[in-house]
Formats: structure tokens, sequence, C-alpha cells
């Protein structure tokens, strides 16, 4: 009989205490998607090498009481390098994703993870594949893992 009236007792409080705390937060998602198409030119001895790409943007975004909490952004990179003196082409692939965290609206933290570089020279046999992650916080503090976002691709001029 003590056992029952114990459980009952703590039931009830378990209950009133949920009573009594905040009301849960609204937290509201959104999704966007979009696209953007341009060209690079490779700084490179003689007649620079063009990179046509495709860049896609899938962004979620996470507010709670209309505020920015944090936003995922998923980038996929397409792109095709131009072979200097003959039509071929070089297939650029990647893909990263940056995870950016918000206080009441105001920036704290952008960590950035993946892929940046990926693709093999042809007749060399030589994969591209340049991976890292980089963070960033509030107050510009950045610490980088060889992350190549802002690589010099100079070394890579003799094969396109």
């Amino acid at each position: 009989m003590q056992r029952v009236l114990f459980i009952a007792m703590a039931a009830l409080m378990t209950i009133g205490s949920v009573a009594l705390a905040d009301p849960a937060v609204a937290m509201t998602v959104t999704h966007k998607t979009t696209t953007r198409e341009d060209t690079i030119d490779w700084t490179c001895p003689g007649k620079d090498p063009v990179e046509h790409y495709t860049e896609t943007f899938r962004v979620t975004t996470f507010r709670r009481d209309g505020h920015r909490v944090k936003e995922i952004t998923h980038t996929t990179w397409r792109g095709w390098v131009e072979i200097r003196g003959t039509d071929d082409t070089i297939r650029d692939a990647a893909g990263w994703t940056i995870i950016t965290t918000f206080s009441h609206g105001h920036f704290v933290r952008s960590i950035t993870a993946g892929a940046v570089w990926r693709f093999t020279v042809p007749g060399h046999g030589m994969v591209v594949h340049q991976t890292g992650r980089s963070v960033v916080v509030h107050g510009g503090d950045s610490k980088e893992s060889t992350y190549a976002a802002f690589a010099d691709p100079s070394a890579m001029c003799p094969y396109v």
C-alpha cells in the first residue's frame, strides 16, 4: 500500500511541476533552395583556364519566437574546368555544409566542413581531394583545419 501511495504522489508531483513549467516556445523551420551559375578564371601563365559552375544552396533556418537560432546550409558545387588548347573538361564536384548558430538573433559561431575540391586530372590519374573544417566565432576568431576554400589553385596550372 505504501508503495502505491509513493508512486501516486510521485506522479502528482511530476504532473504538478509540468503544469507550473514555462510554456513551450514555438519553433518554426523554413527551407529554401537557390542556385547560382557563374564562371571563375583560374590565374595561370598564358591563357587562363575557365571553370563553369553551378552552385546549389539548400538552407534550413530554425527560428524561436521569430529569432533565428540556427541555420544549416548544404552547398553542392558542380563545375567543369576547360583544359587550355583542347575541348576537354575536368569535372570539379564538391559539397560542404555550414552550420551557423545565433543567440537572440546575433551571430555566435559558424562551422564549415566538407570537400571543397574533388577532381581527377586526365592522363595523369592525380586525384585532387581537399577536405577540412573551418570554425568562426563571434569576434572574428577563426580556426581552420586544412580547409581549402581560399587555396591557391596555381599548382594545378600545368595540368589544365
